[in-house]
């Protein structure tokens, strides 16, 4: 009985099925037998997805192996695709589900003896295509005894896979061009959410907090802020674009499904510049061991990649923790809202947080996020300084108090340090203690170059932005942030280009627009710095118009309408909204010092955050020849920065 002998071609590759042998352009390519079985198993299934388990047990029939022998094979062939220039065809990675064989393939038949095996369809797989759903049984009480010394062991494969993983990303860049991202630049993505609930997000988001978290302590190693790698939450990525946008060679992301007490965790590395998977774990534990699981995770990663760093990461100091995960569970809803930026979030992150240390008050974490809320609630109006910022302070005072190694403790502690108490020696001691226990604390860098540029260290303010992009490169908070140093510092035109990049990124951003309006108002294109205020209060959402109010009293010909703005502030003013820079602001612009002065005395009075950067705000230059007003700076303490 005769059969076909099958040829799959693409591009200048020939794939023999009878004999598993590749060819390109006619010459035979050396490959292990296991890589031709993988080659052979995705290019017959091309265009569907191949499971891994099917790979698994096709290319191994006979033996137990971990993925990580297949993701090598994988690998292998990628390598060979690109450095043989094959820009027909390609092998995806479907996270969680397997591979799959993109490109044109041809299928050539021709008489042959009888055919070897038969061929394995997709149509066979279709089962063991889609991602399981079900989780494995908890174990029983007793097992769970048992868990730690299960952690250790799992934490030991992770650490060998991801030194292997780092020592192969070591050599594939051995070679990269000069400029090339290095492979010390790592970004976390959001971890996806497998849960049948939706609330589930907050337990993902969590976990991939915590490693970047982790991840910052590390010397040597850049590793990209929450707000830009976030940017990806919820949206199909091209890992090499995302590595290029974040500047970042590797790139960790996972996957979290919680069922019940039944937790699965799973986490691989990608090399962004290869497209190659280096590594990938999963781990099924109970919810109960959250924290095994995450510290465990987070001190094998900073060992892997501390071998490939100037100086060994350590032992990193631990998490604080709390006995109650229901208190953690809180905590991490907490920091999704406050992560929000909205006054909604702010709000029902407060009460998060207020839940968390009403069932535990000794959980550090939980009292930084309540230092946080009350901060914005004072820098958004929420609330009033003189009751918003003892608050802040007394929540971040008490986290530091639980635990010295809070980043986010110190530097709030710092801003109102100095922009409400004015003790601007205590604010850049506690400012520069942060940026010690995190180098790659971007949020950190941005606020304390906010301060430093309220005290006219411009230069300095401008080299702490520079540094946080490096850090957080498309986060629209850091690049409008620059913009906005930018204006204080006068340099007016670079303020505008910053804008426009920021626009580019997130052109829904509505810092942006107030920002980019300043600057205009500077360079009297009045009419253009209306339009752009105008997008950005519409994109804010606000009612308040005293920024558009300061604006049209200092556009010539726009006079009245800024009047009547003013006397609309002013019959509302019972609402409290009022704020009393902005007043000064407004009085500054129609000419009158008296009113301008008494509103910046009571901003000064009050504690209002604003009031330092009259020093630098060139919209009250009518007043920096007043002896009064010289003597108002000198009691904020503006020049002893």
């Amino acid at each position: 009985m005769t059969g076909s002998e099958r040829t799959y071609r693409f591009g200048s590759f020939a794939l023999e099925y009878q004999t598993g042998l590749l060819y390109h352009g006619g010459e035979l390519v050396s490959l292990p037998p296991k890589v031709s079985r993988t080659l052979l198993l995705l290019v017959e299934n091309h265009g569907k997805v191949v499971a891994k388990e099917v790979l698994l047990q096709y290319v191994w029939p006979d033996a137990f192996v971990e993925e990580g022998n297949l993701h090598h094979n994988v690998s292998v062939l990628r390598k060979l695709l690109q450095s043989n220039g094959c820009p027909v065809a390609r092998i995806d990675t479907l996270p969680k589900r397997g591979y799959r064989f993109v490109g044109e393939v041809t299928l050539v038949e021709s008489e042959a003896n009888e055919p070897n095996q038969p061929a394995v369809r997709a149509e066979q797989l279709s089962a063991a295509i889609e991602p399981p759903t079900a989780l494995p049984d908890p174990p029983s009480t007793a097992g769970r005894k048992r868990q730690w010394f299960i952690a250790a062991g799992l934490a030991t494969v992770l650490c060998l896979g991801l030194v292997g993983a780092f020592i192969f990303s070591s050599r594939t860049s051995a070679g990269t061009e000069r400029g090339a991202v290095p492979a010390s630049s790592i970004a976390v993505l959001p971890f996806s959410n497998f849960s049948s609930d939706p609330q589930g997000d907050y337990l993902a988001d969590g976990l991939a907090d915590e490693l970047i978290n982790a991840l910052t302590r590390v010397p040597g190693l850049n590793v990209v802020a929450r707000t830009s790698s976030f940017q990806f939450k919820g949206k199909p990525v091209d890992l090499r674009r995302v590595g290029a946008q974040l500047q970042a060679r590797m790139i960790l992301e996972g996957s979290v499904q919680k069922d019940g007490n039944r937790l699965r965790v799973t986490a691989q590395l990608i090399d962004a510049a290869t497209g190659f998977h280096v590594w990938s774990q999963r781990f099924d534990r109970q919810f109960d061991d959250i924290f095994v699981i995450q510290d465990e995770i987070c001190q094998s990663i900073a060992n892997a990649l501390s071998a490939h760093l100037p100086g060994p990461a350590g032992v990193l100091p631990p998490r604080p923790r709390t006995a109650n995960v229901e208190v953690y569970a809180l905590y991490l809803r907490g920091i999704k809202e406050w992560n929000r930026r909205s006054r909604a979030g702010v709000k029902t992150g407060q009460e998060f947080f207020e839940r968390a240390l009403a069932l535990d008050a000794t959980y550090a974490p939980a009292w930084a996020g309540l230092a946080d809320i009350f901060l914005d609630s004072a820098l958004w109006g929420i609330l009033l300084p003189g009751d918003a910022f003892p608050k802040a302070r007394a929540a971040a005072q008490r986290a530091i108090e639980l635990d010295g190694q809070l980043p986010a403790a110190y530097t709030t502690l710092g801003y109102i340090q100095g922009w409400h108490e004015r003790n601007h020696q205590s604010a850049k001691v506690s400012f520069r203690r942060a940026l010690d226990l995190s180098p790659n604390y971007s949020s950190g860098r941005q606020r304390f170059a906010n301060y430093l540029s309220a005290l006219g260290r411009h230069e300095e303010a401008i080299g702490e932005y520079r540094r946080a992009l490096e850090l957080d490169p498309i986060s629209p908070t850091a690049n409008s942030g620059l913009a906005l140093v930018f204006f204080w510092a006068r340099q007016y035109d670079r303020a505008i280009e910053q804008c426009a990049k920021t626009r580019d990124l997130d052109p829904q951003f509505p810092l942006t627009y107030y920002y980019l309006a300043h600057s205009l108002e500077q360079k009297h294109k009045y009419d253009e710095a209306i339009t752009a205020l105008q997008e950005g209060t519409r994109l804010w959402g606000s009612t308040d118009g005293m920024m558009l109010a300061e604006l049209y009293a200092a556009a010539p010909g726009h006079r009245q309408e800024g009047l009547a703005r003013l006397e609309k502030i002013r019959t509302n003013s019972g609402g409290g909204e009022t704020q009393p820079y902005q007043m000064a602001l407004i009085y500054a612009a129609l000419g009158d010092r008296e009113t301008a002065l008494h509103w910046l005395e009571r901003s000064s009075r009050e504690g209002d955050v604003w009031a330092l950067y009259a020093n630098v705000d060139p919209r009250l230059d009518l007043l920096r020849s007043d002896p009064r007003f010289r003597q108002l700076l000198k009691r904020l303490g503006a020049g002893k920065g």
